[in-house]
């Protein structure tokens, strides 16, 4: 298992290992817990340093960023953001990490202006909403496109609403910066 909260698991965890069932974690460590062997795709420090030489990379090396993670118990991802925040600092000096949102299922871009965009997993349904200036979408994943689509609003040039394309046109309209995914 991968645990966003190893605390949360510990329980369970138990559970299992009382029963006599093997507990591995991945990706995510548990080390308090009662896990035998703990497997990582790869180091903390090759992860935290690819990440931000890619986005570096793209930044042409200087530049202002944000890092938005979601989980603020995982283990794995405050481990990379601090490698981020120490490896920035030593590599790329014309670069500034000006904010670390720790922020669960929720994103929220709050711009100059005070105006906000809300982002965040609704579960249950399987969708993404998305809320700002007013509006609403509910974004449901699409298996022949490979994208998150509008499943509610209506049609532009005939058709339904792209969610990384929306948040691009939501941030180039309230802060004037042109917004490109990969």
């Amino acid at each position: 298992m991968a645990p966003n909260d190893p605390d949360s698991m510990a329980p369970l965890l138990h559970q299992a290992a009382d029963a006599r069932i093997n507990v591995a974690t991945s990706d995510t460590d548990a080390p308090d817990s009662v896990r035998e062997v703990f497997v990582n795709q790869a180091s903390t420090e090759g992860i935290g340093q690819a990440l931000t030489d890619a986005l570096l990379e793209a930044m042409g090396g200087s530049g202002k960023y944000a890092i938005v993670s979601c989980g603020q118990t995982a283990e794995n991802l405050n481990a990379w953001i601090e490698v981020q925040e120490a490896y920035t600092a030593e590599k790329y000096p014309d670069a500034e990490i000006v904010d670390i949102e720790r922020s669960g299922d929720v994103i929220t871009l709050t711009f100059a202006n005070r105006k906000k965009c809300v982002i965040n997993t609704q579960r249950p349904t399987r969708q993404i909403w998305l809320a700002a200036n007013a509006r609403a979408w509910h974004f449901s994943f699409d298996e022949p496109s490979g994208k998150w689509l509008d499943d509610k609003g209506e049609l532009v040039d005939g058709k339904r609403v792209e969610l990384v394309s929306q948040v691009a046109a939501i941030v180039k309209e309230q802060a004037g910066v042109d917004v490109r995914v990969e």
